[in-house]
């Protein structure tokens, strides 16, 4: 097992902080914190054992020993030893070089290292600074040269800690003799952190160490010519080719932009911060701040730690760390005029990958590593390749010969589709339909989108362009039965991929009818009054309940109707006009504000049902394989399939019960390692950055077969009346009977040459994005496999899941849905929520869990931003606010808690234009900050607003403004019973119902209307008869029954 020393580090004005977390011993630890300040009144305490002009100071070992203390205390899980150095000091110099290294080789060899950095010389006293090793170097070891675990690091901590190593240590002599330079100033140290978080180096921090600025003591500066040979710029350089500094951030590529703080209390850890630490006063005054500051730089390391050890990350680094092994072409340069690696330490590529660089990089490399792939010339639809199809005819030209198997011939499947689709229906207006989609594929055919240098090389003049300037203006089809019907389902083509989902055919149904009532309605008025003056003179104004005014109404064949209904609004009487007529829509399709069709949402619908999980076996792998996308010709063969063939022989042996558990443990692990690789090539190959594998023309085509094929078996399908309530581009769920759905699936796989595999399962689906799968056990109950999007948290909150609300909406709503329509069979989810289930439901999920558990599914994180802070008030109206913290891990509590609070949000909002032209008419100035929001953006450090910005109060989204909530930061796994009951017992039961009601109704719900042909197209009120006049008119009103009479006269 590799060893790990998290680390982490704060820059303030007056001090400068690194705290080390060694990998735990005997479930201990070790913890190095360091400092570097001039500000002697960090130490004064009237208990100090120094005396210096009348006043104490503390002493090095008192320091220490409260140092020791105060993070004990501030991080209940940790137990191990705490070590205090003060960078200024030999011990601190020594320890921090050994630990963390210093170079400013430019070689990155061993035989020619010109590192100048050797000897460290204190008061005379010389200290040798041992080599740092790498991880290419003869005598490395992973379990005795830790890896250097930072959160963000790549981007910050790896900068400031060689801006550090800059502002600190004089340039050395010709015997590499340096010290330290005693004008090292740690304000210089926090403006260089400020400079970093500019617009200029935000997105690359480690950038800035080539620049020098022309004027130093400013934030906002310009710079000098980038120099790549700065010594700040080749300190950082040399940290990273040594291959031990990891970036735990880049280990989970899915949450690589999430705060630390933010995944801590997702999983429970303690989220600290000082509230010593004014956010705009970036320095600290006493001896009590210090402490709170090195508790605090403590946690994030420790916590890290737990981050670092949870299965997503460590799972990363490990097959990342098997890559490298297994392809050292990935850090070794080209052996002489091989295609191998020449592995020695004095060959390390200058563009070598890491074991946090990404799937993409790693991928790339993988497949080309001293090369460039070869693209296609054009986008092609043919399918399998020549050489592919050369490939098989020669492996299998025996049993060619013997008529056992066709010989395979490269097809257009776009033109196949087409011929598919016309040769099932004759129908004009069907096929109209599919040309429109066929035709937007027919023109990507044989144009070129990839701008890359290795394309241009390949072949020469020709322009690339870009496929999204062609708008896929009629992208859904539904699929249709075999009489040509549309059915409840659709599919969606695009140039990513294929997705679809069931729409509500029924309400779509009712809105088209309720328009031609609508449109009837109209007509029948203008048949009276053709004139729409005429109808609005005509009507009386009568006085309905509850209304101050009087509302128009015209009397018309035993009908009064309100005008309002029929005519424009905002026109004085004589320019009035009526309404135009309704557009009945043939689709439930409409144009976005990109011109672009899309399912209305009014339309979407959420569908519970047994159906066949028609999984694609490794869709896009096998289609690479065929296509021969990453055929490399220098190494003479195609190591994608060879990575695939190697994924399907570790997937067997890590099964296999005959093999030693530790062994099959590294199949595992190398099999996870395989699959990262294939499933990144697509993304890697199609990327909009030239790349070793840029093949964009390859990637497109072959994600427009993969759409091809997968409409046409859901096409196929349900010609043979299966439902497809969900479409997606590797693979299908349909609703149909198991054994004849398999026997489809058996004759179109034989057409099209797909191996699919069918699964019986339950499906919970709002669309692609939104869903849950459970699997039939043999004893018949539901098992979840796979949940996502706002119900990802099923099984509580998971670092590689983004949460905004309680996990336990989740877990709820899924057990819910499945109560509903399977068991009680409420099948269209269209019943009322019920809270009583819900409660039940509830209890279900959390009784069973251990406290720890239990809190993780109640919390939910909040986070401020950098334009938007969370604040708090213990009274409702807000007044009396106080600062928190930026991530804050809350419950819904009733106001019994006596440590309730209420949160808002300051934020930082654009004004409006309209706002901005009233305001203008008005004479008000244009920016009105609130002054309760501008306080506190203020006290975060906020002052400056962009142009037609201002600070206003909003409510946090899932939380209401009067819903009282607790706040504990505290780690949650070392609560004792007691605190935790204390937490539970003041918990708002009805306040997460309403969570769950909302959710329900907002997002799952389905309104399915039982069909009604006289369905009245406006509101209740807009026809008054005799049948409900009554319930509408005033009958305090004195021409109330004037009017009454007159209609029972006229009816």
């Amino acid at each position: 097992m590799p060893k790990f020393k998290e680390y982490d580090i704060e820059v303030l004005q007056n001090i400068y902080t690194l705290a080390v977390c060694k990998t735990y011993k005997n479930q201990n630890g070790e913890l190095d914190i360091y400092y570097l300040t001039k500000d002697r009144v960090l130490f004064e305490s009237p208990i100090g054992e120094i005396e210096v002009n009348g006043k104490h100071y503390v002493s090095n070992q008192q320091l220490a020993e409260m140092t020791k203390t105060h993070v004990l205390m501030h991080n209940p899980i940790f137990h191990g030893d705490v070590n205090l150095y003060n960078i200024q000091s030999p011990e601190g110099v020594i320890k921090l070089l050994t630990t963390f290294g210093i170079s400013n080789d430019n070689t990155r060899t061993i035989k020619y290292n010109n590192n100048k950095y050797k000897v460290f010389v204190h008061k005379g006293k010389k200290y040798p600074i041992p080599e740092f090793t790498r991880d290419v170097d003869p005598n490395f070891e992973k379990e005795s040269h830790p890896f250097l675990v930072s959160y963000n690091g790549y981007q910050y901590d790896t900068t400031v800690l060689a801006a550090l190593y800059d502002e600190l240590f004089t340039t050395p002599n010709d015997n590499g003799e340096f010290q330290i330079d005693m004008n090292f100033d740690t304000k210089a140290l926090r403006i260089f952190n400020d400079q970093l978080f500019t617009k200029q180096f935000k997105k690359s921090m480690f950038s800035r160490l080539r620049y020098k600025p022309l004027h130093p003591n400013k934030v906002n500066t310009s710079y000098s010519q980038p120099d790549f040979e700065l010594p700040a710029n080749l300190f950082r350089n040399n940290m990273i080719q040594s291959g031990r500094y990891i970036d735990a951030a880049r280990l989970n590529e899915k949450m690589t932009k999430v705060a630390l703080k933010r995944l801590l209390g997702m999983l429970g850890c303690q989220i600290m911060e000082s509230d010593k630490l004014k956010p705009d006063n970036p320095y600290i005054e006493n001896l009590e701040q210090l402490l709170d500051l090195f508790a605090y730089n403590a946690s994030d390391v420790i916590n890290l730690h737990t981050l670092m050890m949870h299965k997503t990350y460590i799972s990363s680094f490990e097959l990342r760390d098997t890559l490298l092994e297994d392809y050292p072409e990935l850090i070794y340069m080209k052996k002489g005029d091989t295609y191998k690696p020449d592995i020695s330490p004095d060959k390390v590529r200058r563009d070598r990958l890491y074991r946090d660089s990404t799937s993409q990089q790693l991928t790339a490399r993988s497949l080309f590593p001293y090369s460039k792939v070869t693209d296609y010339k054009y986008v092609s639809f043919m399918y399998p390749s020549q050489q592919k199809c050369d490939e098989l005819n020669k492996k299998y030209a025996l049993e060619i010969a013997a008529g056992k198997r066709k010989k395979m011939e490269p097809r257009n499947v776009l033109d196949y589709l087409k011929d598919f689709f016309y040769d099932l229906y004759p129908q004009k207006e069907l096929r109209e339909n599919f040309d429109k989609i066929y035709a937007f594929y027919k023109n990507l055919e044989g144009r070129n989108f990839n701008s890359s240098e290795q394309y241009q090389q390949d072949y020469p003049n020709i322009p690339a362009e870009n496929p999204y300037s062609y708008p896929f203006e009629h992208s859904y089809i539904c699929y249709y039965d075999k009489d040509g019907n549309p059915t409840r389902h659709y599919a969606n083509f695009s140039i990513g991929g294929i997705h679809g989902a069931e729409w509500n055919l029924d309400l779509f149904k009712q809105e088209r009818q309720r328009l031609f009532n609508f449109n009837i309605m109209l007509d029948k008025i203008k048949k009276h009054y053709p004139n729409a003056v005429d109808f609005r003179k005509a009507q009386v104004n009568i006085k309905m309940n509850g209304k101050k005014s009087k509302t128009g109404y015209v009397l018309i064949e035993g009908t009064y109707y309100k005008t309002s209904s029929f005519l424009k609004a905002g026109k004085k009487i004589n320019d009035s006009e009526y309404r135009d007529y309704e557009i009945i829509p043939d689709s439930p399709f409409k144009r976005n504000n990109k011109g672009l069709m899309e399912l209305d949402k009014k339309y979407t619908y959420t569908t519970v049902a047994k159906v066949n999980h028609e999984d694609f076996t490794s869709y896009y792998p096998s289609m690479l394989i065929m296509m021969s996308v990453f055929y490399n010709q220098e190494l003479g063969y195609d190591r994608y399939n060879e990575i695939f063939e190697q994924k399907e022989d570790f997937g067997k042996k890590m099964k296999d019960k005959s093999i030693d558990p530790a062994i099959r443990e590294v199949y595992s692990i190398k099999r996870d390692g395989t699959k990262l690789l294939l499933n990144s090539a697509t993304g890697a190959g199609g990327a909009t950055f030239d790349n070793n594998i840029s093949a964009n023309n390859a990637i497109l085509s072959m994600r427009c077969i993969g759409q091809f094929w997968t409409y046409l078996v859901g096409q196929y399908q349900a010609y043979y009346g299966a439902g497809v309530p969900s479409t997606n581009t590797d693979g299908l769920y349909t609703i149909m009977e198991e054994t004849i759905n398999n026997q489809l699936l058996e004759e179109i796989s034989e057409q099209i040459g797909v191996g699919i595999e069918p699964e019986p399962m339950y499906l919970i689906s709002k669309d692609a994005n939104n869903r849950c799968e459970m699997k039939i056990k043999n004893d018949g109950t539901l098992e979840l496999e796979n949940s996502a999007g706002s119900i990802g948290c099923y099984n509580g909150p998971h670092p590689t899941k983004s949460l905004s609300h309680p996990a336990l909406v989740d877990k709820v709503l899924v057990d819910y849905m499945i109560e509903k329509a399977i068991n009680q069979k409420d099948e269209k989810l269209t019943q009322q929520f019920d809270r009583q289930l819900a409660r039940k439901l509830m209890a279900q999920t959390l009784d069973p869990l251990d406290n720890k558990t239990r809190l993780t599914y109640l919390q939910n994180v909040l986070a401020s931003t950098n334009t938007s802070y969370i604040f708090a008030s213990k009274n409702v109206d807000m007044s009396d606010p106080q600062i928190i913290q930026m991530y804050n891990r809350a419950f819904f509590v009733t106001d019994k808690n006596p440590n309730h609070v209420y949160l808002q949000r300051a934020t930082a909002q654009a004004i409006l234009p309209a706002t901005i032209q009233k305001r203008k008419r008005n004479n008000e100035i244009t920016v009105q900050h609130n002054n309760l929001a501008l306080s506190v953006m203020n006290k975060h450090g906020y002052y400056d607003f962009e142009e037609n910005t201002e600070a206003t109060i909003a409510k946090i989204t899932g939380v209401e403004v009067d819903q009282p909530m607790y706040i504990y930061n505290g780690d949650l796994s070392v609560l004792s019973h007691e605190e935790a009951m204390d937490i539970f017992k003041y918990i708002d039961v009805e306040a997460y119902i309403d969570l769950f009601e909302t959710a329900y109704n907002n997002s799952w719900k389905n309104d399915v209307p039982v069909y009604n042909s006289d369905v009245n197209p406006l509101s209740d009120d807009a026809k008054l008869t005799t049948k409900n006049i009554h319930s509408y008119i005033d009958m305090n009103d004195k021409k109330s029954e004037e009017y009454i009479s007159k209609l029972k006269e006229v009816a």
